[in-house]
This record gives structure tokens, C-alpha cells and sequence, in this order.
């Protein structure tokens, strides 16, 4: 079985004059079958500590291993277009024990996390490469040389140094490091993750950390309560706490501790959310105090609402015109069905009409329906003789009755 060497620089006393330096990770991950792991709600490794640690060095491993991730690569991103990351998370996934239905119920979450974890230590293990093999060669054809180490391949080192040669990339660059040197706030945690530190918080006080609590775990000296550093001092909840409770508010409500740990440390940016892992994401962590391009989640949230009353209030207008077109239509049926009862009503009282006229008696309309059917019978079984009058013009079918009365319009 492999182990992690330890990070130990041996005297030259003690190695003859040679000095020795702690060489690369070795996998000690899964070598016995499937590891069984705790995870939180987001889909991080929370303990074993151990195991946690050694798992996150498996991606460290996953990462530097140029046939699933060529350094040659420009953006991360890229590797979606291939099925590097969908391979390197097969690997991820055979070695991890999923007999637990909490854990299967979480592999969506479990492997977005992996992804983001395997993007941050690529991006780190290029970092360190461009730092030890490329900087001090810049502009000499020694940075073409392929570094001594068996986890880069020669082929892609030459692309990647191409690549940083670039304006843009050397742009990016000097952007990157002005941005870390305004870092001034550094993690504690060593190669415990902030999973691991929540979890172990979570067993000796019976509760979950807040972010603002996992924070001043993070961001200590060891064995000590004193911050690690001038700004982490500055950023205490002491002077948030004082002002609320001056106005009485009861500072251990949640939405209050979101309030303050953003008034401290500032709105969270680019979709991330820090304080509870790597890669979690908004729409994760409700509650938090977001700024998304200057523009805050508060307007954002607001126009939502006002977009959502919209369509709403169409909704309600939709199916409002909808009913009244429905009872139009029912009220117009009704009224066609009235007006041909109506016709049939009055040309039933003409024909009554008609036979009284003709000394035939009919007092209801079932009399003028009967005496109807009669003469329909009656005309049927003899034909009709027209007789024309070349006074009025007139065609006067011959009746099966006489009707010497019967007026004319």
C-alpha cells in the first residue's frame, strides 16, 4: 500500500550533503476497495478527516494527469467539449462506497463538487508549473524545455509555454497577481476542508457553524483564538454585533448573521458562496447577501417579483377573457335556440292562420301540426295541379281542400 511522503526537508548532515525534498503525492486512495465517506447537504466530504484529506489529494493526483487534463488546454471550460471530465469522474466514482441511499441521493451534487475541485487544482498545478519553469526563463529558449518531472508531457508544456508568450495571457497574468496581492486574508485549515471543520464543530456543540462562525474557525492561529492576520482581526463581529444589540435586535436570528457577515466581509460575487466548501453555489444557500455585476440580489429579487405580479396579472386577464368569451358564446347559442323556437312559434300561428281561413278548425299547435302531417300525406299520394292566372301572375298549387277564402299576400 502507497502513503502520501511527508513534507520533510532532511539536513545535509543527516543525508550526506544531499538535501532532500518531499516528492510527489502518491495514491493512497481506494487501494483496498470502494471508501466510505461522510457528506454534508452540498455534496462535500466532511469525515473521516483522514479519509477527506486523503480523498482530496486523489483529485489533486486526477488533476496533474495530462492524458485527462493537458496543461496545454487554454480554459478549463474547454474540457466540456471532450469526455476527459466525465472519465476522470468514473475514476472519482469507483473508488467512492454509494451502499448508503443518503450518499447515492447525492451523487449530482457530490460530482458537481468533484468538477470544481479538479478545475481549482489544475488551475493550481499550472500555476506552479508557470512559476518554476516559465517565469525564470522568460524570453530564453530555455522555457521550451520540458520540466523535470514525469507528470508533464513535452508535447504540451511547449503548446502551454506558446500560450502564456501571448499578450493576452500575459495580461491576465499580471491582473491574476494584482488581484492576490490585495489578498489579505488567509485560511487555517491546512488540509482540512471547511466541510471537515463545520462537521467537527457540528459534533461538539450539537449545531451547524453559521459562515461567520466557520470563519473565525478558519481563520486562526493554531491552538489559539487570536486571528490569523491584521485584516482577519479587522473583520470581527464584535462592532456588528454592538450596533444591533444597541437597537435590540436579537443577533443570533439567521438572516441577521447574513446581514452582518456581509456587512464585514462583503457581498458575495461570481455565483460563489464562501464559507461552506468549494463550488457552491448560489441558488444552494438561501438567505445570502449576493451583488451580481453591481447589481445587488435585492434589485434582482424585486425585479423578479414585479416581472412574476406581471405575469400573473396577464394570467388573470387570459383566463378572465377566456370565461366571457365562454358565456358569450353560451348566451349566443342560447339566444339562436330562442329565435328558432320563436320562428317555428310564428310560422306555426300563420299556418293556423291560413286553415281558419280555410274553415279548418285549430285551436293549439299540435291541431296545426296534426292538420299539417294530414295534408303533407294527403299531397303526397295525388299530384298537384298548378293553375296559373295571367291576372296576377300567380302560381296556385290546387289544395286538397277547398279554400275559396283563403287570402293571398
Amino acid at each position: 500500500m502507497f502513503h502520501q511522503q511527508d513534507d520533510i526537508n532532511v539536513s545535509s548532515e543527516a543525508t550526506g550533503g544531499i538535501k532532500k525534498h518531499r516528492g510527489p503525492n502518491q495514491k493512497n486512495w481506494a487501494m483496498e476497495g470502494r471508501e466510505k465517506l461522510l457528506w454534508n447537504r452540498f455534496g462535500l466530504p466532511k469525515g473521516p478527516r483522514l479519509k477527506v484529506a486523503r480523498f482530496s489529494r486523489f483529485l489533486g493526483i486526477l488533476a496533474k494527469d495530462f492524458t485527462l487534463f493537458p496543461i496545454s488546454t487554454p480554459d478549463y471550460r474547454n474540457f466540456n467539449a471532450s469526455d476527459n471530465l466525465e472519465r476522470a469522474w468514473n475514476r472519482v466514482k469507483e473508488t467512492i462506497d454509494w451502499s448508503n441511499p443518503w450518499v447515492a441521493s447525492l451523487e449530482g451534487k457530490i460530482k458537481k463538487r468533484v468538477k470544481s475541485k479538479l478545475n481549482e487544482r489544475w488551475k493550481q498545478w499550472k500555476s506552479e508549473l508557470r512559476k518554476k519553469w516559465y517565469k525564470p526563463f522568460m524570453n530564453t529558449p530555455r522555457r521550451f524545455q520540458k520540466p523535470n518531472d514525469d507528470r508533464v508531457n513535452e508535447r504540451q508544456w511547449k503548446i502551454s509555454v506558446a500560450n502564456m508568450d501571448k499578450k493576452k495571457h500575459q495580461r491576465i497574468a499580471s491582473i491574476n497577481k494584482r488581484n492576490r496581492s490585495q489578498k489579505k486574508m488567509n485560511q487555517s485549515t491546512g488540509t482540512r476542508t471547511y466541510a471537515n471543520v463545520a462537521h467537527e464543530y457540528e459534533i461538539s456543540h450539537g449545531k451547524e457553524p453559521d459562515r461567520w462562525e466557520l470563519f473565525k474557525l478558519t481563520h486562526q492561529r493554531k491552538g489559539s483564538q487570536e486571528p490569523i492576520d491584521a485584516a482577519s482581526a479587522k473583520a470581527d463581529f464584535e462592532e456588528a454585533e454592538q450596533k444591533r444589540l444597541s437597537m435590540n435586535v436579537d443577533i443570533t436570528a439567521p438572516e441577521i448573521r447574513e446581514e452582518m457577515y456581509a456587512e464585514v466581509l462583503g457581498k458575495e460575487k461570481g455565483n460563489r458562496v464562501r464559507g461552506v466548501g468549494a463550488g457552491v453555489t448560489w441558488d444552494e444557500v438561501p438567505g445570502i447577501h449576493v451583488e451580481e455585476r453591481g447589481v445587488s440580489r435585492e434589485v434582482k429579487q424585486l425585479r423578479e417579483q414585479l416581472e412574476e405580479q406581471a405575469k400573473k396579472a396577464q394570467e388573470r386577464e387570459a383566463h378572465m377573457m377566456e370565461e366571457l368569451q365562454s358565456k358569450m358564446a353560451d348566451q349566443t347559442k342560447r339566444m339562436e335556440q330562442l329565435l328558432e323556437v320563436r320562428c317555428v312559434e310564428m310560422a306555426l300561428q300563420k299556418m293556423g292562420e291560413m286553415f281558419k281561413q280555410c274553415g279548418i278548425s285549430v285551436d293549439t299547435q299540435e291541431d296545426v301540426m296534426q292538420t299539417m302531417s294530414q295534408f303533407a300525406r294527403d299531397t303526397s299520394q295525388r299530384p298537384s295541379t298548378v293553375v296559373f292566372s295571367p291576372d296576377d301572375d300567380v302560381y296556385r298549387p290546387t289544395m286538397p281542400f277547398d279554400c275559396p277564402n283563403m287570402q293571398i299576400d
